[in-house]
């Protein structure tokens, strides 16, 4: 008997828009009984692919499911061998016998079946239902935190960088079903803050040095060509080195919100009041 523990479609459902909104389009809203065809054209313009969209959509939810599994699943004809015009007659005939039935619910109840899922309901401790433990626990499944070593009093920007930070908290909003505070966005050409100076300053120090190389080779050499020619990657190379020591510093969580333990009492203080009302 399989007794793990899973989504449930609503989950899911929660979890692939969250998913539209990062990778394909924030302002894109999923009809649960819509066609999945029918955001076909979206995907293809992020994607170009809506099979490796959908690939990586399985990724995204911790299992593998390869483009070829998704060709059975969305029962799409074999046109191996066929004229253009005999598969354009096939994809037709699949679009109007077939896509009306592959919903958007549908994919979500198949990912459901699929997907190793996770609990935060409360869990019991000395005897006493607990909801910020359960969380906690929820929170610990996670793919950004699992096989970390972490407690309730573990500083999340120690054990994660700004992106897994994001990823954590808004897969926990998808699957708590709560509203938590924005995260702190630092673009790196917003300097409003004391929090994104260190960003400023490393992109302004890619630039200085990326002109300097500009400069210094075009005078050795009396080339201008050959000095772009340096100060392209000499460009490319700091900013990847500036973006990776920034993520690693930077922390989008909202004020007062330092430790798992801080994160598992503010989703668990979330789901209370909205059970309240």
């Amino acid at each position: 008997m399989d007794d793990r523990t899973r989504f449930t479609t609503e989950q899911v459902l929660r979890g692939i828009q969250a998913y539209v909104y990062e990778h394909v389009d924030d302002k894109l809203v999923l009809d649960p009984y819509a066609s999945v065809n029918e955001y076909r054209e979206a995907v293809e313009e992020s994607h170009e692919c809506p099979l490796a969209f959908l690939s990586m959509l399985a990724e995204y939810f911790g299992f593998q499911f390869s483009e070829r599994r998704w060709i059975v699943w969305l029962r799409l004809p074999n046109g191996k061998g066929l004229s253009k015009a005999q598969r354009g007659r096939l994809w037709e005939a699949w679009q109007k016998r077939t896509a009306h039935e592959l919903t958007v619910r549908k994919l979500a109840e198949h990912i459901a079946d699929l997907a190793p899922g996770t609990s935060m309901e409360p869990a019991t401790v000395f005897g006493v239902p607990c909801a910020p433990a359960g969380v906690f626990h929820g929170l610990c499944k996670l793919p950004e935190v699992v096989g970390k070593r972490v407690g309730p009093s573990t500083q999340i920007g120690k054990v994660l960088g700004g992106w897994k930070i994001e990823q954590l908290y808004g897969r926990a909003e998808w699957i708590s079903d709560t509203s938590l505070p924005p995260l702190k966005r630092n673009p790196w050409w917003s300097l409003s803050s004391p929090s994104n100076w260190v960003d400023g300053i490393g992109l302004g120090t890619a630039i200085l040095a990326a002109l300097g190389a500009l400069i210094y080779v075009g005078v050795v050499t009396e080339s201008a060509f050959w000095g772009f020619v340096v100060a392209v990657p000499t460009l490319a190379v700091i900013l990847l080195i500036v973006s990776a020591c920034s993520d690693a510093i930077r922390n989008p969580l909202p004020d007062g919100i330092t430790t798992f333990g801080d994160l598992a009492r503010l989703i668990a203080d979330q789901e209370r009041d909205a059970i309240r009302g």
